[in-house]
C-alpha cells in the first residue's frame, strides 16, 4: 500500500484555479490582524542594569577583625557585613508587598485594570469577580472590595516588571514597561530608588536596635575582654549605620540608568499584518485541499456504482 505524496507542483496546480478564494482569506485576515494591532494599547519599554553596591566602609581593622574572630559564636549576626546581596535585591523586586506598595503610589493599577476605574470620579467600579462557575468550584466566596483584588494586581504586575539576573556577572537587568516613554522610565528609576530606600530602612532599624543593645551591655559588664568584643562590635554597627545613612544607592548601584525608548515596544504592527496574513493563507490552503479532497471522495463513491452497472 502506497501514501500519496504531494509536490509543489501539484500543490501549486491545486491552489491556483482558487487564487481568488486564497486572496479573500489573506485579506481578511490581514485586515482582522491591523484592526487587533490598531486597537491594542501601546507599551514602551525601559531598561537598566544594577549591580551590588559595594561595601566600602564595613570592613573592620586586623586587630578588631580578628578579636571578633575568636568569638564568632557570640557575635553571631553583628558580624554580618553591611549592605545587601544581589538574591535579597531581586526577591524584594519580585516580592508581594513591594509590588502592591509601587502599584498603588504610581498609579500602575488604573494603568493594568482601566476597565474598574472611573476616570470622571477618581474611584474603583464595583469587581464582579470570577465567573460563576469558578465560583461554585471554589466554594463561599467573600464579599469583593471595589477595584482589583490584590491577587489579580500580583499576577498581572509581570506585565510591566520583569528581573533577569546575569549568574556570571551578577548584574541585575531590570526591566519595566509602560504607557509613554516617559512613563515607563520614571517607573524604572522610582522602582530602583524604592528599592534602596526599604533596604535601607531595613538596615537602619537592625544597626540602631544593635546599638541600643551594645550600648547597654557596655554599660553592665564587669569583664573587661567582654567589653573590649562589646566596643568593637558598637563600633561596627556604628559604622553600619552611618553607610547606611550617608549612601544613596544603598543596596543596588546603577550602571546602566533606565534608558527613554523612542520606539514602542508592543503592538508590532507590522509583524501582526504579515503573520496574520500568512495565517490566512494557510487557511485559505487548508480550505481548498480540504474541498479538493471531498470532492474527490465523491467522484470515487459516484464512479463504482455506474462501474457495478456495467460488469
Amino acid at each position: 500500500m502506497t501514501t500519496p505524496s504531494v509536490s509543489a507542483r501539484r500543490l501549486a496546480a491545486l491552489l491556483w484555479p482558487r487564487r481568488w478564494l486564497l486572496a479573500t482569506f489573506v485579506v481578511a485576515a490581514a485586515i482582522t490582524s491591523a484592526v487587533y494591532a490598531l486597537t491594542r494599547e501601546e507599551q514602551f519599554e525601559s531598561n537598566a542594569v544594577l549591580t551590588q553596591s559595594k561595601d566600602e566602609g564595613g570592613q573592620l581593622g586586623g586587630a578588631i577583625s580578628g578579636l571578633l574572630g575568636q568569638v564568632a559564636g557570640m557575635a553571631g549576626g553583628l558580624m554580618q557585613g553591611s549592605g545587601t546581596s544581589v538574591d535579597e535585591s531581586v526577591a524584594v523586586l519580585n516580592s508581594r508587598d513591594f509590588a502592591l506598595h509601587f502599584m498603588r503610589e504610581h498609579g500602575v493599577l488604573q494603568y493594568l485594570f482601566p476597565g474598574l476605574w472611573n476616570p470622571v470620579t477618581q474611584s474603583w467600579k464595583a469587581n464582579p469577580g470570577p465567573p460563576v462557575w469558578s465560583r461554585w468550584s471554589a466554594g463561599s466566596e467573600r464579599p469583593r472590595l471595589p477595584g482589583p483584588s490584590p491577587d489579580d494586581a500580583v499576577a498581572r504586575f509581570g506585565e510591566v516588571r520583569l528581573v533577569v539576573v546575569d549568574r556570571r556577572t551578577d548584574f541585575i537587568r531590570l526591566t519595566v514597561r509602560g504607557p509613554t516613554p516617559e512613563t515607563a522610565r520614571a517607573w524604572a528609576t522610582a522602582m530602583i530608588g524604592e528599592l534602596n530606600e526599604l533596604l535601607r530602612d531595613r538596615a537602619l532599624g537592625d544597626s540602631r536596635r544593635a546599638v541600643d543593645l551594645l550600648s547597654k551591655r557596655i554599660v553592665t559588664e564587669q569583664v573587661q575582654s567582654v567589653r573590649t568584643i562589646v566596643s568593637a562590635l558598637l563600633e561596627l554597627q556604628l559604622r553600619r549605620e552611618v553607610m547606611a545613612e550617608s549612601r544613596r544607592e544603598y543596596a543596588v548601584r546603577t550602571l546602566d540608568p533606565p534608558s527613554l525608548p523612542d520606539q514602542r515596544h508592543y503592538p508590532r504592527r507590522t509583524r501582526m499584518v504579515l503573520i496574520g496574513a500568512g495565517l490566512g493563507f494557510l487557511l485559505g490552503a487548508l480550505v481548498v485541499i480540504v474541498e479538493a479532497a471531498w470532492r474527490q471522495r465523491h467522484a470515487r463513491a459516484g464512479r463504482a456504482p455506474a462501474e457495478g452497472k456495467t460488469a
